[in-house]
């Protein structure tokens, strides 16, 4: 009798282990769905933050029809922010606090800055979430171990985001000296370690992509247009504003050559957003 009631106690403890333990991952799952839209919203600051450097040095340039849409931007950028404000984890963050600091006085200045200075301060403050992006994921646990049906999903947190922003310095830089129709020595070699950085991790993330296999008609075409966007837009560096002094491209056709190559990764980096997401829903 004893016997039974030891087996039937332990076999009570034993169901209710893993009863507890499976409610503690459909927790945790939850607790990642959570992050992962706080995740793309910050994302979606970057995204906008960086067409405001580029809009803002082509308004500093003399282009007066960027005004309205530097004013338009603020907007979007407004509720995007008090809605990561209203994040626990986020306004923990030191760098939340940073850009939370630096944001509204460039948002009131920046328009009456130097070209040079409005180019570092929105480039810092954009690195600055770049670094709180990844810290979040890598907070988290958003990565291969945790994902094992996902073998790119570190690269939507570093490779993919950083890769974008290079483009988007490129993008700032190349419309300023477009206006201006010459590129000095000085212009010559920031471009060209841009135009380096964006080659070397566009390549790490065509290559890791490749040698783990599209799972997906749809994820192939991004990356060929990913690709093809890139080679476009480095092919057009060196030509116009490295390997020659006078600038032919004028700033409007830049903006859209760097701005495509931007939208393009952005879409291969929002498809594998998606696929964490149908992820998660599926447990």
């Amino acid at each position: 009798m004893n016997l039974t009631l030891m087996v039937i106690s332990l076999s009570i403890i034993a169901i209710s282990l893993l009863i507890f333990n499976s409610w503690k991952t459909k927790q945790q799952w939850q607790q990642h769905k959570r992050i992962l839209s706080k995740v793309k919203k910050i994302k979606l600051l970057i995204s906008l933050l960086q067409k405001h450097r580029g809009k803002n040095a082509a308004y500093i340039q003399g282009d007066a029809q960027a005004k309205p849409i530097i004013a338009g931007i603020k907007v979007e950028l407004k509720p995007i922010i008090e809605e990561l404000n209203a994040e626990q984890l986020i306004i923990t963050q030191e760098r939340w606090l940073g850009f939370s600091d630096h944001w509204p006085r460039l948002a009131s200045t920046a328009g009456d800055l130097s070209i040079e200075k409005s180019y570092v301060q929105h480039t810092e403050m954009i690195a600055n979430l770049l670094y709180l992006l990844e810290d979040i994921a890598e907070h988290e646990h958003f990565n291969k171990s945790s994902f094992e049906s996902l073998p790119n999903i570190s690269l939507l947190w570093r490779e993919l985001p950083f890769t974008v922003e290079y483009i988007g310095q490129s993008r700032a830089m190349g419309v300023a000296i477009a206006a201006a129709g010459a590129s000095t020595q000085v212009d010559k070699v920031k471009l060209g370690y841009l135009e380096k950085k964006i080659t070397e991790l566009s390549s790490t993330v065509f290559k890791q992509f490749k040698n783990k296999g599209a799972h997906s008609r749809k994820q192939s075409t991004l990356l060929l247009k990913a690709s093809e966007e890139c080679s476009n837009l480095t092919s057009t560096i060196k030509l116009e504003f490295i390997d020659s002094t006078e600038v032919n491209v004028t700033s409007d056709t830049f903006f859209i050559i760097a701005s495509n190559a931007m939208e393009a990764i952005n879409s291969l980096l929002d498809y594998e957003t998606q696929q964490v997401e149908l992820y998660l829903e599926s447990i």
